[in-house]
Formats: structure tokens, C-alpha cells, sequence
């Protein structure tokens, strides 16, 4: 099984994270008045997560793209979040041989084929073959792109080279819930599956970049995603 690594974290405004499964994107950083340390202030998917909309005692500290009256939270800085995996760590994490999601599976429904939620059992059993793999769901295993997050263009290069020998075979991914941040991050993975024509993913920082979407749409990609409230063309 291919676990996450833990490794400090960087943060920036528009970093996405995950804690305890529950996803934000990062809004401000900073000291909070009759508080010690450092803050970060997200911005949760997930609205009702949240506990106001970027005001603390009274002051505006930052502003939240939802329109809901509580999409935010503060976070301490010191608080530990979710471990993130490449793209190629959650596919071996959650189709490879010593997968311990086999035994049991969701059946769903993807543009009319039958795939397995859990396990791919049967490419499992013949020892995690993941070349076989064709529709392929990583949603919510905390995925930052093809790469760790500031990774070198010579290091994306050797990692989509590895991702497109160890899966050749893959037409349909699922993205959605995750903390990639942009859409050339999507697009680099998407280099990566020569074979892929059907794209989803969830899309929750703000704005959308038509360039990157049309550089998508130049390698035959179809591009499905859900928009958080707040997303703008």
C-alpha cells in the first residue's frame, strides 16, 4: 500500500488543504488580536464546516468568495493536516495488490460502464496490474496533482513519464474532492494519460482559467466538473 507522506506544511494564500477529510483553501495568514501564534484563515468547501465569514471580534480579517454567512474558520498554524498523495500514490493506494479494499466494492455508473468504487478487485487479484486499469476514481484522497506541490518541471517530467508506463490504459478519471489548486495542474496530469477522454473533477478556488480548460480541450479531453458556489468564469 502506497501511503502519504507527511511533510511540513508551506503555506500561501490559495493552498488547499485537507483536515480530517474536510477540504478548505487557505484565504489568510497571519496573528489574530488576544491570541498568540499564527493563524491561517480557510475558507471550507463545505459551508456548514465553517464558524463565521472571515471576521473576528467585531473586525474583518478576510474576506470568503461564498456568500454564506459562515464559510470560514480560524485554524491554528501548528494544527497537523491531511497527508497528500500524488496522483500516481492514490492509484496505487487504492487499486494496487496490497489494497485492503478488495474484499468488498461499490458498483457505480460512469457514462454507461460499470466500475468498481472500491478495489477494482479483479485486476487486484491478478497482481494489482494497474496497465489494465480504465476507469479509474480518486476522489477524496487528499491528491495535490501529478507531482508533490512545487515540484520542478524536470521532476513533472520524469513523474508523468512514470504515471503514463505504469497506467497507459486509463479513458476516464475522477478528480473531484481533492486539493489540487489549478487547472495546469490538472492539464499536466492529463498529458500524462494519452488515452484519457473524460475528465472529473471539482473545482472549489475561485476561478476558472479558460486557458488551461482550452489546453485540455487540445488533447480531446472531455472536462466534466462541479463548480463551488462561489466559481467564476
Amino acid at each position: 500500500m502506497s501511503a502519504p507522506t507527511a511533510k511540513p506544511v508551506n503555506f500561501y494564500i490559495g493552498r488547499r488543504l485537507s483536515y480530517e477529510g474536510w477540504l478548505c483553501t487557505i484565504r489568510w495568514i497571519g496573528g489574530l488580536s488576544g491570541t498568540e501564534g499564527t493563524w491561517i484563515g480557510v475558507e471550507w468547501d463545505d459551508v456548514s464546516r465553517g464558524k463565521h465569514d472571515g471576521v473576528h471580534r467585531g473586525e474583518r480579517i478576510f474576506t470568503c468568495l461564498s456568500r454564506s454567512g459562515t464559510p470560514a474558520s480560524f485554524v491554528k498554524s501548528t494544527r497537523k493536516s491531511d497527508p497528500e498523495r500524488t496522483v500516481l500514490e492514490a492509484i496505487r493506494f487504492k487499486y494496487g495488490s496490497n489494497s485492503t479494499n478488495d474484499t468488498e466494492s461499490d458498483i457505480v455508473i460512469i457514462s454507461g460502464k460499470v466500475a468498481e468504487e472500491v478495489g477494482f478487485g479483479k485486476i487486484a487479484q491478478e497482481q494489482a496490474q494497474l496497465s489494465e486499469l480504465k476507469i479509474v476514481l480518486i476522489d477524496q484522497l487528499v491528491v495535490t496533482g501529478v507531482g508533490p506541490r512545487g515540484s520542478s518541471p524536470a521532476v513533472i517530467s520524469q513523474i508523468q513519464q512514470e504515471l503514463s508506463e505504469t497506467c497507459p490504459n486509463i479513458e476516464e478519471l475522477d478528480l473531484g474532492f481533492n486539493v489540487i489548486e489549478s487547472w495546469c495542474d490538472i492539464s499536466d496530469i492529463c498529458v500524462a494519460l494519452p488515452k484519457l477522454r473524460t475528465l472529473r473533477a471539482w473545482y472549489a478556488n475561485g476561478i476558472l482559467s479558460l486557458h488551461c480548460i482550452f489546453e485540455l480541450l487540445l488533447i480531446s479531453v472531455l472536462v466534466v466538473f462541479v463548480l463551488h458556489p462561489s466559481t467564476t468564469l
